[in-house]
């Protein structure tokens, strides 16, 4: 057990650290368009970007290129769950869709939008943080 270096207080195990990483994710995501919400993000120092000139601005940008970065190669069939991601991360965060337009836009139920998010954002969290490092 160990205590997270982020400030959340109760000692996790490793495992629970991965959720407080994607809980901050998350967070920071919800808000991509609000600096004064960005500025008490976490991520700001787990990303190495709170000394930059404009960390808000450097997270907003990071989270940006992340989404992009999960984009596939258009060889890629259309149907396939890493288009599905891209789309579900971008509609959502990017251009502000509600679930209810993304899974429109996709074809699919709100409950399998709910199911493909959750993985969404967890291969976010995985190039996010390995993009950090």
């Amino acid at each position: 057990m160990q205590r997270p270096p982020d400030g959340h207080g109760e000692a996790v195990g490793f495992k629970s650290l991965s959720h407080i990483w994607i809980d901050d994710l998350e967070r920071a995501l919800r808000h991509l368009y609000d600096p004064v919400e960005l500025r008490r993000s976490p991520l700001l120092s787990l990303l190495g970007l709170d000394t930059r000139e404009r960390p808000v601005q450097a997270l907003q940008e990071r989270l940006i290129a992340a989404i992009e970065s999960l984009r596939p190669d258009a060889s890629v069939p259309a149907q396939a769950n890493a288009w599905r991601f891209y789309h579900i991360l971008n509609q959502r965060y990017i251009e502000q869709f509600t679930q209810q337009d993304i899974a429109n836009s996709l074809a699919l139920s709100p409950r399998q939008v709910r199911r493909l998010y959750r993985q969404a954002l967890q291969a976010l969290a995985d190039v996010a943080f390995i993009n950090c490092t």
